[in-house]
């Protein structure tokens, strides 16, 4: 905690501002349940679930008096369909960000503070290269576009989400999944 207020602290320091903040840091668990030890369950949602809190309440402290900014936090499919491919620890703490990212939306919205969550779907990048061809195959064949996305159409969905092109979202998911999960 103190080392997110620290990293903000920082960045306004350096920058001037912190205008938007994009919470991206993830650890990834696919351990069956019957097998999930204690200490990876709370290791998974320290880092997936504390940290993406620590992490945007330090940012929404700076933000919300100056009555601007934009906080994206990243979600994954995995927290929208309870796993599939990935484990109950990870499935879990990516649908805490999802409910985070509604609860932060709606305590910042009054002050002009905007909270939204990217769901990425199989990427082909970081978690998504460590499917087995059998797994990757599968996922590409139920996705209607065909294919796996890439980082880069992650990234831009983050980017319009921080960017003042989205001046009226708040408390939204955008999935950028090729039609894997169509909610």
């Amino acid at each position: 905690e103190a080392d997110t207020a620290r990293l903000v602290s920082r960045t306004v320091e350096e920058l001037g501002s912190l205008d938007a903040l994009v919470a991206a840091a993830g650890l990834h668990q696919t351990t069956p349940v019957d097998a999930i030890e204690i200490d990876e369950w709370d290791q998974v949602q320290s880092v997936n679930v504390r940290g993406t809190f620590t992490i945007a309440r330090a940012a929404l402290r700076e933000m919300i008096p100056r009555r601007q900014g934009s906080v994206v936090l990243l979600g994954s499919i995995a927290g929208q369909l309870g796993g599939v491919q990935s484990g109950a620890g990870y499935a879990t703490s990516k649908a805490a960000v999802i409910g985070m990212t509604k609860a932060l939306a709606r305590y910042a919205g009054p002050s002009g503070v905007r909270v939204n969550c990217v769901n990425p779907g199989f990427i082909e990048s970081g978690m998504g290269l460590e499917k087995s061809p059998d797994e990757r195959e599968r996922t590409i064949a139920a996705t209607p576009l065909g294919r796996a996305g890439t980082a880069a159409e992650v990234a831009e969905a983050v980017l319009w989400l921080a960017s003042d092109a989205s001046s009226f979202v708040t408390g939204a998911q955008l999935d950028v999944n090729g039609g894997l999960l169509m909610a």
